[in-house]
């Protein structure tokens, strides 16, 4: 919408359309045609620490490495370092804790298998 009204504005001329009717006519508020956003330039830095703090610890979350970050010098916001965390698909290793147990209790039906057929033998459990 900002573009919008710059678009007309500037094909227009500035003396002929008061910025004030445009955003009356084409709707947004004032005060956002006149907001200038802030972009900060440390951002590649600031990922490329939170890459390599993921490589060293794979199964911590962005809240963890905010509070590695923090822990480093950097002043950042942790609402910050999860939009990055999610636009960098930074999302780490997990670990399947289900399919661990199913594991260990394949294993142990097997090793309680294998006794049983050899006491049912005759021969020692051991």
């Amino acid at each position: 919408r900002r573009r919008t009204i710059s678009t007309v504005r500037s094909g227009w001329g500035t003396e002929k359309v008061p910025e004030r009717r445009e955003c009356c006519v084409l709707g947004p508020p004032r005060n956002t045609q006149r907001y200038q956003t802030h972009r900060v330039d440390d951002e590649p830095g600031l990922v490329h620490e939170m890459r390599l703090l993921a490589r060293q610890r794979p199964r911590f979350g962005s809240g963890r490495i905010y509070r590695l970050l923090m822990q480093r010098g950097w002043t950042v916001n942790e609402k910050r370092v999860q939009r990055l965390w999610k636009r960098e698909h930074m999302q780490g290793s997990r670990k399947n804790i289900a399919s661990d147990a199913f594991v260990a209790v394949v294993r142990m039906v097997a090793c309680v298998t294998v006794l049983d057929t050899r006491i049912k033998c005759g021969r020692t459990a051991l």
